[in-house]
């Protein structure tokens, strides 16, 4: 629970500080603007870090489910071949095996909090989108 916590805290700290640069950027922190101008602006904030979240969670689940593992386990030969390691370049380690010990690392690892986060920002980017099409 703790170690939830901190990482979500995490997280939202990073993203209130991609949606501060967004908006330093276009000037909303430094120049008067109208309120039109600034709702756009925080919208594309809003929506920039929703999209990366969600694209992050996508990638992790995808990693956890095992999509990646052939291209571990191709790097990971081609790396043994070149380099001499502790282990024997010749007693390899079969593919099933490599995928169980891999599945074992994975599996703390979660992606909820990249999704939780992600919807959230989306949610808030369309609010605000909505409030740009029909407030102004």
């Amino acid at each position: 629970m703790k170690k939830t916590i901190i990482t979500i805290s995490i997280l939202l700290v990073i993203e209130l500080a991609i949606i501060l640069v967004i908006c330093g950027t276009n000037g909303v922190l430094t120049t008067s603007m109208a309120p039109q101008e600034t709702t756009r602006f925080v919208c594309d904030g809003f929506f920039i870090v929703g999209a990366l979240y969600l694209c992050l969670s996508g990638l992790m689940w995808t990693s956890r489910a095992g999509a990646f593992d052939g291209l571990g386990y191709t790097f990971q030969h081609w790396k043994e071949s070149w380099f001499q390691n502790k282990r024997d370049w010749r007693q390899k380690e079969k593919y099933g095996e490599y995928q169980k010990r891999q599945a074992e690392k994975k599996k703390n690892r979660d992606f909820v909090e990249f999704l939780i986060l992600g919807g959230v920002s989306l949610i808030v980017a369309s609010i605000l989108l909505l409030v740009y099409n029909f407030a102004f």
